[in-house]
């Protein structure tokens, strides 16, 4: 069974962790092929729902760099959590 270029992509980026437009090219056509990445990002971002933040590498203005924006939970959604003290008195 072969996986789509859009589901190889959101596995990559899944870690939090900055892929570029070179990494996602090796790993689906390591001969070279032609992709369009912007496109399978645009994708993941309305299938999943998700924000992925991209930007221009400084050094070499060909290659993009993605990376999933992580989720920010506002503080009132925040679950309460105590912290054990085995020296506190219950």
């Amino acid at each position: 069974m072969k996986i789509s270029q859009t589901k190889i992509i959101y596995d990559l980026l899944l870690d939090g962790e900055p892929h570029s437009t070179y990494d996602m090219v090796n790993l689906i056509r390591p001969d070279g092929g032609l992709l369009r990445i912007s496109e399978r990002i645009r994708e993941i971002q309305k299938q999943h729902g998700i924000v992925i933040d991209s930007w221009q590498d400084s050094k070499n203005r060909s290659i993009w760099w993605y990376q999933i924006r992580p989720v920010e939970i506002p503080l009132e959604e925040m679950p309460e959590y105590s912290l054990y003290n085995p020296q506190s008195k219950l």
